[in-house]
């Protein structure tokens, strides 16, 4: 049938359904439109190349949903274990300030009065799971290319429609979809090496080392601004005077010194997600008898010639080469080789993910990060019955 299935808050729908919720003023007072108050998260599944049975590997799936737990708790869509409490402190302390501002100082808030995610990650992992297992059923998503995972946490709409930044009170809302993904970038850069622009300023954002939506709109500002001059990436750095690099505006970076060795942009206090491909490759490196060293990388080593390869590593771009650098505050412009342990690496990843036979050093890797996931009449048939008609 070919239908998609999307999961949304406990339920499973056909892409075109028309549930009564659904109603203009459902969409107008949505919490998240106006305040962009969502985390998510992205894997992938890819042919079992292994078996080719039909089935698929789910990709790392358990560092993404720890990542997404963070990532709530850090917006306050999850209640962290401890949060932050002034409140006993100040009225004790001032009790009279307490009394002369009773009426407009808010009612304190219980925790068990605030509105939080309420599924667990096991539950998380089932819904993911199913979700891809509905898809694979249907057809929407075909085995032998495989499938993106996106699972979204919102804030939605309060039962009075109230508006405002405070967000405690709003429904806190859970969507996944799956659907097919190619090479982010496009095959050609995927090959050959991307070409991409230094960001016009530094960012310091502190929030981009969690993957919220809020912190997306920096990132779709600046590769709105690649893309509109004709590069496929923009390169952002910090506010130091040495510029030193930070992340793309959803990717990592690894650079190649040569002799098996690497370098990655020092993570600790900045703005830079810490990236779940990332954490494999580095993995793979290690594994393999290279080094990967993470530290302050300055915008003019890159430009300088310093480094023999680099690439792009994510989710979406997976290692995706990077083969020109043009920085508009210096006019200076620096092509970087594509050389073969960059596509070792790519190849690598690659076989890792598809199941297929890898030096074995990296077999235990391998077995850590891929479920297997594939339709089973007999065991997955009564699944057909949550979808809602």
């Amino acid at each position: 049938m070919n239908s998609q299935i999307i999961f949304y808050n406990g339920k499973w729908y056909p892409a075109d359904a028309r549930p009564e919720f659904l109603d203009i003023a459902f969409f107008a007072y949505q919490h998240v439109i106006h305040y962009a108050s969502s985390a998510f998260e992205g894997t992938r599944c890819y042919p079992n190349l292994a078996k080719k049975n039909g089935t698929v590997n789910l990709l790392g799936v358990d560092l993404r949903i720890d990542r997404l737990f963070r990532s709530m708790e850090y917006s306050w869509m999850k209640l962290p274990l401890k949060p932050s409490q002034v409140w006993d402190d100040f009225s004790r302390q001032y009790p009279e300030l307490v009394e002369k501002y009773k009426t407009v100082l808010k009612g304190k808030i219980k925790r068990d009065s605030v509105v939080q995610f309420p599924y667990t990650k096991s539950q998380v992992k089932e819904f993911i799971i199913k979700t891809i297992l509905l898809n694979l059923h249907s057809g929407f998503v075909d085995w032998q290319k495989g499938c993106y995972v996106r699972p979204v946490v919102f804030r939605g709409a309060t039962p009075d429609k109230h508006l405002g930044v405070f967000s405690l009170g709003h429904s806190v809302d859970f969507l996944l979809s799956v659907k097919p993904w190619g090479r982010y970038l496009g095959k050609e850069a995927f090959e050959k090496g991307a070409p991409i622009v230094v960001a016009p300023e530094s960012n310091a954002e502190f929030n981009r080392q969690h993957k919220l939506a809020a912190n997306y709109l920096t990132g779709q500002r600046l590769v709105n601004f690649a893309n509109f001059n004709h590069f496929n990436e923009v390169l952002m750095t910090d506010a130091t005077p040495e510029r030193n690099i930070l992340e793309g505006s959803g990717e990592n970076l690894v650079l190649y010194l040569g002799g098996n060795r690497y370098l990655s942009p020092k993570q600790e206090e900045k703005p830079i997600l810490p990236g779940t491909t990332l954490k494999v490759i580095d993995q793979i490196i290690r594994l393999s008898g290279g080094e990967i060293e993470y530290r302050n990388i300055p915008l003019h080593e890159v430009l300088h010639g310093t480094f023999k390869g680099a690439a792009m590593t994510g989710t979406a771009v997976e290692i995706t080469p990077i083969s020109l650098i043009y920085d508009p505050q210096t006019k200076k412009a620096v092509e970087i080789p594509v050389p073969d342990e960059i596509k070792n690496l790519q190849k690598t990843y690659l076989d890792l993910v598809q199941g297929l036979p890898l030096d074995s050093r990296l077999n235990a890797l391998q077995k850590d990060l891929l479920m297997e996931i594939g339709w089973n009449e007999a065991e997955h048939s009564a699944l057909l019955n949550v979808i809602e008609r």
